[in-house]
């Protein structure tokens, strides 16, 4: 191609605390920016997206949901028009541009947990994934996935066009001062409280273990604890919350834990997981989906009965916790913010590549003129 590629790339999720698809979308856009032509684009009903975002895309455009997902679907390719995209990159499961534009669309589908069985939805929010899903699947050229739990997914729902599983990158953190207040020695858990996230689990095997539980800091809030007994369970333990913090912050109390516990039943990538491994702090990691593929084939997960004495071993032998760390760093290098960048922008070329091909290939005998896409 002789002229910059141009992407569209969804920022919607940055609007917000940051946190999961939110940071994924942030480190893409602050390295694309210097690799192809970018420009965001977001729906505004719940805000814009932070200013350092704005200003590393050469443009931003905003869309709303006047007149429902529908009016959306339906805006957004005028919107793409408008910007001469190549490329659109939905990142947020719920942007995918209706009729009346016909470039390449990348999506990325972080995992498929509403229509996992037992999962703790409503049946609205199981039909409006469902409805969404098949859109994304039907419309995308090219699938991005964190994880080979979540290519299973997709693959079990039907798709068979081309996938690429790309875990997210982490970045090495730059040294924070202790939390004040914090413990000497404590137990850290991250993310939003909710069934699928194992904390009801991980405070019962702390109980269940007969010893006093150790010093427990969770940093994240309640997304869906309806009868409130994850919390109770937590509280129980003498789990002490600050609810969502600042990604400094929330950094801090990482990098000073002594364990990181992440127990949960499923994830398509395990931010806090990887993000341990990266700072050197010792981890207890349940199956759950992709944290298996994250801690490495030669790095079994605990089993949830176990977690507590896991955890135990961890807290009172430095030994055991120094090779733990030694084992995480060693992993961390898996995942690269650069290489996840550099990647992505690869299936945008192929994409773009691909579609040029094909373009050619329908050229009329004799005729000097390609069909426009």
């Amino acid at each position: 191609m002789n002229q910059p590629l141009r992407v569209a790339l969804d920022i919607t999720p940055t609007v917000g605390h940051g946190y999961g698809v939110g940071r994924y979308v942030t480190d893409l856009v602050e390295g694309l920016a210097d690799l192809v032509e970018l420009h965001g684009v977001y729906q505004g009903h719940h805000g814009s997206p932070p200013d350092h975002i704005r200003h590393r895309c050469v443009s931003t455009a905003r869309y709303d949901l006047l007149g429902g997902r529908i009016g959306a679907s339906l805006r957004l390719p005028w919107v793409l028009r408008r910007l001469n995209a190549d490329v659109y990159h939905s990142t947020s499961t719920i942007a995918i541009p209706g009729p009346g534009w016909n470039g390449q669309v990348v999506a990325t589908v972080h995992d498929c947990y509403p229509l996992h069985p037992g999962a703790a939805v409503t049946p609205r929010h199981r039909r409006l994934f469902r409805h969404l899903l098949t859109r994304i699947l039907a419309h995308a050229d090219h699938l991005i996935v964190p994880s080979e739990a979540t290519r299973r997914d997709v693959g079990s729902h039907g798709y068979g066009g081309g996938v690429t599983v790309m875990p997210y990158g982490v970045r090495p953190p730059s040294p924070l001062p202790r939390p004040a207040g914090a413990p000497e020695r404590y137990l850290l858990t991250v993310s939003a409280i909710e069934p699928r996230k194992g904390f009801d689990r991980l405070a019962s095997s702390l109980l269940a273990d007969g010893r006093p539980p150790p010093p427990w800091i969770h940093v994240g809030g309640v997304r869906h604890d309806p009868d409130g007994g994850t919390v109770e369970l937590m509280e129980r333990c003498g789990c002490r919350r600050l609810g969502w913090v600042d990604q400094s912050t929330q950094a801090a109390w990482l990098q000073h834990a002594t364990v990181l516990a992440c127990p949960s039943r499923l994830e398509g990538f395990g931010y806090p997981l990887a993000e341990g491994l990266a700072a050197g702090v010792a981890v207890v990691a349940t199956e759950g989906g992709s944290q298996g593929e994250i801690l490495g084939p030669d790095w079994p997960p605990c089993p949830p009965e176990d977690l507590a004495q896991m955890i135990h071993h961890l807290m009172e032998d430095p030994s055991l916790r120094r090779h733990n760390v030694d084992q995480g760093l060693k992993r961390a290098e898996a995942f690269a913010v650069p290489g996840m960048v550099a990647a992505t922008a690869a299936i945008y070329r192929n994409c773009v590549q691909r579609q040029e091909q094909i373009n050619s290939s329908r050229i009329a005998p004799g005729s000097n003129v390609r069909e426009s896409r």
